[in-house]
């Protein structure tokens, strides 16, 4: 979590600095605690980002920094899995398929009906800097089109929005865990041996005959393998 004010994200701009500072921020709760100064260690300060190396409903509340001059608030709430609703973090992994298109959907934007056009980063960086050298767009306004996917595409992105709640303006920022697997092959499985090869045998002992076969890949592995005399 950065100490950091929202932009007004354009076309090719950051609505968040995504990238960590090296700028120190002092960190507080409502109720005054430093979690800096937390016994368990999950919570610690690096330059102006708070970092949570567990996440438990006590980190719920509202968080000030200060930094550079500035005094940002940042409410944070933490909620059981059985309570996300339509904000379920199942949305935040997205299986594509190398060569293929590709669509990486922001979780959770489905519960705002008012919201900002989505500012997509793919790591630190906008993807609006990578359009001009490969297919990708946004459509319904907040899903991340791959016009064909590459092992590079195997990393995190983050969408930021922003919704206003009461006449209040609230800032958002989801990732997404995206993984790349080859496409299901089309070649049947191929006896690697016993084909072609011979195996001595002891009359009257017994002997085990191994059967070794490769299959491509299956993203719905279900092998079956029968031996006949």
């Amino acid at each position: 979590m950065q100490c950091t004010k929202p932009q007004s994200a354009g076309l090719c701009e950051r609505l968040y600095n995504i990238t960590a500072s090296s700028e120190e921020a002092d960190w507080s709760k409502a109720e005054g605690e430093t979690n800096r100064d937390r016994v368990d260690g999950a919570v610690t300060g690096r330059g102006n980002a708070l970092w949570f190396s567990t996440v438990t409903a006590k980190d719920s509340g509202m968080y000030t920094c200060h930094t550079g001059g500035m005094v940002i608030h940042v409410y944070v709430e933490v909620l059981e899995r059985a309570n996300l609703g339509c904000r379920d973090t199942e949305e935040n992994r997205v299986t594509l398929v190398l060569g293929k298109g590709g669509r990486i959907p922001c979780p959770g934007i489905k519960c705002r009906t008012q919201r900002s056009e989505v500012t997509w980063y793919k790591d630190a960086r906008p993807v609006c800097e990578i359009q001009d050298k490969r297919t990708i767009s946004v459509v319904d306004r907040y899903t991340l089109l791959l016009g064909t996917v590459y092992v590079s595409d195997a990393t995190v992105y983050f969408c930021d929005y922003t919704y206003e709640d009461n006449g209040i303006p609230w800032t958002v920022r989801r990732s997404v865990n995206v993984s790349v697997i080859p496409a299901d092959t089309k070649d049947p499985p191929q006896i690697t041996y016993p084909h072609g090869n011979e195996e001595g045998v002891e009359l009257g002992e017994p002997h085990n005959l191994s059967c070794q076969v490769h299959f491509g890949f299956q993203r719905t592995f279900d092998p079956v393998v029968d031996q006949f005399p």
